[in-house]
């Protein structure tokens, strides 16, 4: 360090004599390293010392263009200086020598050679007395040398330049002057720029001033370089970057991650995809690419597992599995697996990227034969109807499903298979139902019927009392029912009875054969006796022009061979003979029997205006245009008691009328004189027949 402090010093007085040669061009130097004998280790580090610092100084400066070149003696190649300059328009020349004395010590000379004046300028000399302070002699010969050159006293600091961290090769003003930490003695005063530069970091700069006889400090801190590893990579990769400098990281997915310049290791994982590893360099400010897997890539997770992967036709393999593909191209891709429909599609994947596909498979449909003992029932798949046995259901998604096989009419009876059948259907096979029919069984219940009644299934008499009351125990299906009254009245129906259940059946809703009996036309009850009125007629109290006493309560029928009759018992008066307040034109009471097309045959009893004369009459009444429409020449014969009406018909007067079971309801009604009752009590229907 002292060396390089000494020359430096000696450079710049030089340099300060240099400078007045030119205030507006730099002048060109030409820099000689100082001759000396090889031989001396300790002379030849001070001579290349002085060179070394001469050419430092004159950068400093900012003032010179300066060529190095080999050493030249003063004594001996002053001729090939001259020519070098002259040849090269050099305006300076700088050389000197070292000499060993004979006596010891050292002698020193250096020189400066004028092109324009073609002359040595300056030429000092100094000794020194051994290897130890041949510094000091050099730092005073230079000094004598630069006042005795300039007339004028230059002044000089010292700069100490440390770098983090250290080992930087430092410059100052763009010269290189050695590696840090160091520190400069004899540096001409004034502003100069100091840099650093070490491997594997960035530059770093700074300004320094040199100030008079004061150390100066400069302190630069390096910079890890840096560059990027670019990653192309799927976005589930794993990537570790491994050195001494930094251990391990890990990164994920695709990207660029910026590193410290070096050398790496480097792996990459994948699920489903080999590892790979290898070495990439890290260039400062540069990105390096890393392509660890340069094809496209299918993920292929199918549900369930096991199917067979295609891909443009070739068998790849079987899920789940990752498939490489070329890269950019659009790819056709099947999964197969056996009872699973056929998946397709396309698919295309870039170079490095991994596609997932997942789809969940669809089971083939598999079938449902359903067979029964018993063919034509109707057969219902998951409670929607389907078609009759035998029957397949076919395109049936694979699960557990219901199949449910209707009763059975065979005749007049109903079979059953039982409760509805849980099939499990398995893709792709056919699933078998077989089922065998029984006689189906339920129970039968009668109501409305007078006590005492005989009780008829399919012409076979039953018991009575659990038929009229909770039930008895029948075969399903369509039975034919007969209840007979004690008076010789008889119900009959054909009911239908539901396998496992019970049907309740009302002789009201049944055909009624009337009771056989001759009816003494005197008006009283007596001919009547045990004859069942109709029923329940008349379920709630009612009045008849809001008066209670002259409504209906019962109403009776009966026959012989001959007549029809029918009687109306009132509550407590006969209004046909004294017709309640209000009454318009006449009372009507009359048995109606309700013919098709809407047609009904009213046979009645008139109460007439004035006197409360009597009359009867028999009329066709048509519903839908509510009048009178046909007057019928049947005769009829009534009479009237205080409380009943008494009337009889002849039956082959009417048959033609009734030739099969009609509807029959009584009524009492206001009539203002059209045939439509302003105010009236109408009984509840009952179907008779009157050809029994």
């Amino acid at each position: 360090m002292r060396q390089i402090a000494l020359t430096l010093f000696f450079t710049g007085c030089i340099l300060f004599a240099l400078d007045a040669q030119s205030d507006t061009a730099r002048a060109r130097i030409a820099l000689f390293e100082p001759a000396g004998q090889k031989s001396d280790a300790a002379l030849t580090a001070v001579l290349d010392t002085v060179a070394e610092s001469v050419e430092l100084s004159l950068d400093v400066l900012q003032r010179y263009e300066v060529t190095r070149l080999p050493p030249a003696d003063p004594a001996k190649d002053l001729a090939r200086v001259r020519a070098y300059c002259q040849a090269n328009r050099i305006d300076q020349a700088i050389l000197g020598s070292g000499t060993v004395l004979a006596q010891g010590g050292y002698l020193f000379k250096l020189v400066v050679y004028d092109r324009r004046s073609d002359s040595i300028t300056l030429e000092p000399e100094g000794s020194s007395s051994g290897a130890l302070d041949m510094f000091d002699v050099t730092d005073k010969l230079v000094g004598t040398l630069l006042d005795g050159l300039s007339g004028t006293h230059l002044v000089f600091g010292s700069l100490s330049v440390e770098t983090d961290p250290a080992g930087a090769t430092v410059s100052v003003n763009g010269k290189e002057v050695g590696t840090a930490p160091l520190s400069l003695r004899g540096l001409p005063t004034g502003a100069v720029q100091v840099s650093a530069r070490l491997a594997g970091h960035e530059d770093a700069n700074a300004a320094a001033t040199i100030a008079d006889g004061e150390a100066t400090d400069s302190s630069l801190n390096l910079a890890r370089s840096t560059g990027t590893l670019a990653l192309k990579v799927p976005r589930d990769a794993v990537i570790s970057v491994r050195s001494t400098e930094i251990g391990q990281k890990d990164f994920t997915g695709p990207g660029a991650a910026t590193l410290p310049t070096g050398s790496y290791d480097v792996q990459a994982g994948s699920p489903g995809m080999p590892a790979v590893s290898g070495k990439v360099t890290i260039a400062r400010g540069a990105s390096t690419a890393w392509l660890p897997w340069p094809k496209g890539y299918l993920d292929v997770q199918a549900v369930p597992v096991g199917a067979t992967i295609l891909v443009d036709g070739v068998d790849r393999g079987v899920t789940p599995r990752v498939v490489d593909v070329e890269p950019g191209a659009l790819h056709h891709v099947e999964l197969k697996k056996d009872k699973y429909q056929t998946y397709v599609t396309e698919l295309a994947a870039a170079a490095a990227d991994k596609v997932s596909l997942n789809p969940e498979m669809v089971q083939l449909p598999g079938s449902i034969r359903v067979e029964t003992s018993i063919a034509g029932a109707a057969v219902k798949l998951d409670y929607y109807l389907a078609g009759t046995t035998p029957f397949v259901f076919n395109n049936v998604d694979p699960g557990d499903h219901v199949v449910e096989i209707s009763n059975v009419k065979v005749g007049k009876r109903l079979f059953t298979v039982g409760d509805p059948v849980q099939v499990q259907v398995n893709p792709d096979e056919t699933a078998v139902v077989s089922e065998t029919f029984a006689e189906g069984m339920g129970q039968l219940a009668i109501q409305d019927s007078p006590t005492g009644s005989i009780v008829q299934i399919d012409g076979q008499t039953v018991d009575a009392e659990k038929a009229l009351a909770a039930g008895i125990d029948v075969p399903a299906g369509f039975l034919d029912v007969a209840v007979t009254a004690p008076d010789s009245g008889k119900w009959t129906s054909t009911i239908e009875v539901d396998p496992g259940k019970t049907s309740w059946a009302s002789t009201h809703a049944m055909t009624w054969a009337l009771p056989r009996r001759t009816i003494a036309l005197d008006g009283k009850p007596d001919s009547w006796e045990a004859i069942e009125p109709l029923s329940a007629m008349f379920s709630d109290p009612t009045a008849f022009m809001g008066d209670t006493k002259v409504a209906m309560t019962q109403v009776y029928l009966c026959r012989d061979d001959k007549y029809l009759y029918w009687r109306v018992d009132f509550a407590r008066a006969n209004p046909m003979l004294a017709p309640p307040p209000g009454m318009k034109q006449e009372i009507d009471c009359q048995l109606s029997f309700h013919l098709d097309k809407a047609k009904e045959l009213d046979l009645g009893v008139a109460s007439l205006r004035p006197g409360n004369r009597l009359n009867a009459y028999a009329v066709i009444f048509d519903d839908i245009k509510q009048r009178v429409s046909q007057r019928v020449p049947l005769a009829e014969d009534f009479k009237t008691g205080a409380t009943m009406l008494v009337g009889r018909l002849r039956l082959d007067e009417i048959a033609r009328y009734c030739k099969t079971p009609v509807e029959v309801t009584f009524g009492l009604g206001d009539n203002p004189g059209n045939g439509n009752w302003d105010q009236s009590q109408i009984s509840e229907t009952r179907l008779v027949d009157l050809s029994r």
